[in-house]
């Protein structure tokens, strides 16, 4: 998946999360319903992305089942994301 893919996905989920009843469980159950997510932000004129979630999944052995992306302010949210909710987070 390219990157313009990658913004397409994050921009489309950002409306979800925008227009959720419950923007923060709304950004917890996309973090949560995907093999391997990715937070996408802007940076130096263009795009960004970090890989959040589902690193053991792009080992090419296993094939992810959803992948996702969402978006992020900035590549310091995308690594609490990741801290919080990857594969070693405190939480999913």
């Amino acid at each position: 998946m390219d990157d313009a893919e990658l913004q397409k996905i994050a921009a489309d989920n950002e409306n979800l999360i925008l227009n959720a009843e419950n923007p923060g469980e709304a950004l917890r159950a996309i973090l949560r319903s995907a093999d391997v997510v990715y937070g996408v932000y802007p940076a130096q004129g263009g795009c960004a992305k970090l890989l959040i979630k589902g690193q053991g999944l792009l080992d090419g052995k296993h094939v992810p089942r959803k992948l996702t992306a969402v978006p992020c302010r900035s590549a310091e949210e995308a690594r609490t994301l990741q801290a919080t909710f990857g594969d070693g987070g405190a939480r999913r």
